[in-house]
């Protein structure tokens, strides 16, 4: 199977330059967010420039944050910016000769080569690095210059090191790169914890008693107990692992001290509130994104996968799907959550039509709610849950599992806005999970290859629709708006 990911790894970089040169070409001026990302940048490479009085240097960002004007628009730190600024300065200036160093193509050039070189870095060979460069949203954000890549590769490298190394420098290594990713996107806050959770888990795994370890049927209830009592343990006598983590947390209470709230601007846009909407929507995500690759494999292991099932666990699946999708058909029909103004109005995003075709049905009609609606969102529940559920997952890593589930709800709930960008790190780091406990142990040994296949396929869709199928609005008939994730 090797061989075929090696094609697919080809293939999937040859789609993703094609697919940069044609946006370079038909989209050459900055779109949509890009037009509060790209003037910002350029503002820090112009305070650097050798020709402007008092340059500054790329690394005095004391100095380039206090001088360089803030867009108030722009609700994220500037680590994209400081990036991009140095990017520009000792890379960018190579490809892109004088002040295009710091231009659009050159900044989304940037975004490019993190996903398709950087990226794969950051992900554990056993979930399919392929597979990440190969998802959508990061693909398709790769070919733009926005804040997602690079958010999502700092959060991957630091529970990456974190998990895979035991010395002071793999952890202080794991806490630089969390508090990196910071400086992209503040709700990253929440992975930081997580990658100081998998580093504490690794470390409390590493010394249980081998007899703990082998056991072959470990309880259940014993072993959480047990597990979490243990993390608690060993969080209390290793400083070494919480104190450059609490570190990171200190600061980013900081922050929010500083700052008065977590959206550096537009504030009225981004104020916290509830929104239980998020939890489904990233469930939907689920099961669009790696549901029919997943049902796939699982028809071509049937057999294998029919013996490991057994007569009761498949009825006790089946009932448990049948009432998960009755419960979510009612409450989608009685939910009133209010949609966000953007998510109502901006009908360039497939949100809007999501909002219209599944959410608006759902709440007005209680058959389509409960016969179309319902079987969806439970699909996705299904499919989310299997890692967890893994006697494997039940009994060892029970900590990471159990923070994992909280950081999902406490980065998606209190957001107002259902934006798919939200969903990247979630669903990469729960899609790790997903491939170490199934695909690791070829229960699925397909979905990897299918998974590319799928992605590649739905890239083409929404690169073709993007670049291909723009449209205008009748109050600005002379501007293209482009459909986009």
């Amino acid at each position: 199977m090797s061989q075929y990911k090696w094609l697919l790894q080809t293939a999937t970089l040859a789609l993703a330059c094609y697919f940069f040169m044609l946006v370079s070409q038909e989209v050459p001026s900055p779109y949509l967010d890009e037009v509060f990302h790209v003037p910002q940048t350029q503002r820090y490479c112009r305070a650097c420039n050798s020709g402007y009085r008092g340059a500054l240097s790329v690394f005095d960002l004391g100095g380039l944050l206090r001088r360089v004007k803030w867009n108030d628009k722009i609700t994220t730190p500037p680590g994209l910016y400081l990036l991009g600024n140095i990017y520009a300065k000792y890379f960018g200036k190579y490809a892109f000769p004088g002040s295009a160093a710091c231009g659009t193509v050159s900044l989304r050039a940037l975004n490019f080569l993190g996903t398709q070189v950087v990226l794969q870095l950051t992900v554990d060979e056993a979930a399919n690095p392929v597979g990440v460069t190969a998802f959508p949203l990061l693909f398709f954000f790769g070919l733009l210059f926005y804040t997602d890549v690079w958010a999502t590769i700092f959060v991957l490298a630091a529970v990456r090191v974190g998990g895979q190394g035991r010395s002071s420098v793999a952890v202080a290594a794991s806490a630089a790169f969390a508090w990196i990713s910071l400086t992209f996107r503040q709700t990253n806050i929440v992975w930081a914890a997580y990658a100081a959770v998998v580093l504490l888990e690794n470390r409390y795994l590493s010394q249980r008693s081998p007899a703990a370890t082998n056991e072959k049927e470990p309880r259940t209830t014993d072993s959480l107990v047990d597990s979490v009592v243990g993390f608690i343990k060993t969080a209390l006598w290793t400083p070494s692992i919480t104190v450059p983590f609490a570190a990171v947390g200190a600061s980013f209470v900081y922050f929010l001290y500083w700052n008065g709230g977590i959206a550096l601007g537009d504030k009225s846009n981004h104020a916290v509130s509830l929104n239980p909407l998020q939890l489904l929507h990233f469930l939907l995500h689920v099961v669009f994104f790696l549901g029919p690759p997943a049902v796939v494999a699982a028809l071509l292991n049937g057999r294998a996968l029919a013996r490991a099932a057994g007569l009761k666990r498949t009825a006790a699946f089946v009932a448990a799907f049948i009432l998960s999708a009755a419960a979510l058909g009612l409450y989608l029909h009685h939910d009133r959550t209010p949609a966000h103004p953007f998510l109502l109005a901006d009908n360039r995003h497939y949100t809007f039509y999501i909002w219209r075709k599944l959410y608006l049905p759902a709440r007005t009609n209680l058959l389509f709610s409960l016969l179309v609606a319902g079987p969806v969102f439970a699909a996705g529940l299904a499919l989310f849950a299997l890692p967890f559920l893994h006697p494997d997952n039940r009994t060892t890593h029970i900590c990471s599992s159990l923070f994992l589930l909280a950081g999902i709800v406490f980065t998606l709930v209190p957001s107002p806005l259902l934006e798919p960008r939200y969903y990247i790190v979630p669903f990469v780091l729960w899609r790790t999970r997903y491939f170490q406990v199934l695909v690791a142990r070829r229960q699925l040994r397909w979905l990897p290859v299918l998974e590319i296949l799928w992605y590649l396929a739905i890239n083409v869709a929404t690169v073709y629709l993007f670049l291909y199928k723009p449209f205008a609005w009748a109050n600005e008939p002379m501007k293209l708006q482009r459909f986009m994730w």
